[in-house]
Formats: C-alpha cells, sequence, structure tokens
C-alpha cells in the first residue's frame, strides 16, 4: 500500500473510530456501520458508507480505498479545516471542540508536511483531503 494510501486508510479509521465512546465499542461500530443504525457515520460519510468495508488486522475498524486511484500522481494536499462532529446532544464544550479540532489540523499539517507539499488551493498534484 502506498504511503498515500495508507495515510488515508489511518485517517479515516480515525473519524470512523471517533464515533465510538469507547475501544470495547469498536465492534459495535463495525456492526452499526455495517447495518447503516450509526447515525454519527452515516450522517458524516451519507449514501457513501456502504463503500466502507471491515478492516483487516492493523487497520481502522472500517476503510475505503479507491482501486482506481492513482496515488502515485498526488505530491500537494490541500488540508480542509477540521470539523468536530457529534449528536446535538454533546457534552463536549464548544471551547474543547475547538482545542480539539484545532489540534487534529495542526498534527494533520505537522505529520503531512513531511513528505508533501501543504497547499491553500487546489491544483494538478494536489490531494485535497476534506470532511465533507
Amino acid at each position: 500500500m502506498t504511503q498515500v494510501a495508507w495515510l488515508i486508510s489511518v485517517l479515516m479509521g480515525v473519524m470512523i473510530m471517533g464515533c465510538a465512546k469507547t475501544v470495547e465499542e469498536q465492534g459495535s461500530v463495525v456492526n452499526q456501520v455495517e447495518s447503516g443504525s450509526n447515525a454519527a457515520v452515516t450522517g458524516f460519510f451519507g449514501s457513501d458508507v456502504s463503500l466502507l468495508q471491515p478492516g483487516q488486522q492493523g487497520q481502522a475498524a472500517m476503510v475505503y480505498i479507491n482501486p482506481n486511484a492513482q496515488w502515485a500522481q498526488y505530491n500537494k494536499i490541500m488540508i480542509e479545516p477540521v470539523q468536530f462532529w457529534d449528536d446535538m446532544n454533546t457534552t463536549v464544550s464548544p471551547s474543547d471542540q475547538h482545542v480539539l479540532t484545532s489540534y487534529f489540523h495542526n498534527q494533520l499539517q505537522q505529520q503531512l508536511q513531511q513528505n508533501f507539499t501543504i497547499v491553500d488551493q487546489g491544483g494538478p498534484g494536489t490531494l485535497q483531503f476534506s470532511y465533507k
């Protein structure tokens, strides 16, 4: 698996596993995603949730890797602002949401800039990392 494919798999796993409250619930998340009953996951992915497959050992609980993607063509990454997703009754304060999203965005940027040029506009050779 190429470096970019591995990175996307890991990041998607982080986002999916963020929907689980504890590690013990990870199996429940897989079952909920497969059945479409996890509102946070299906709300995030919409109809694309059906593309997720159970990850292999060492991967995220659920993954999707486009088999037709040509990962080697990307040498730049545009990182969209990180968004905080939770249900309407979240107990995470707005200030904590800001701290978490800022931290995650900064960590993404620090890690990705080791191997890619970070850009603020799309273009040839640019992988757009978004949360939509």
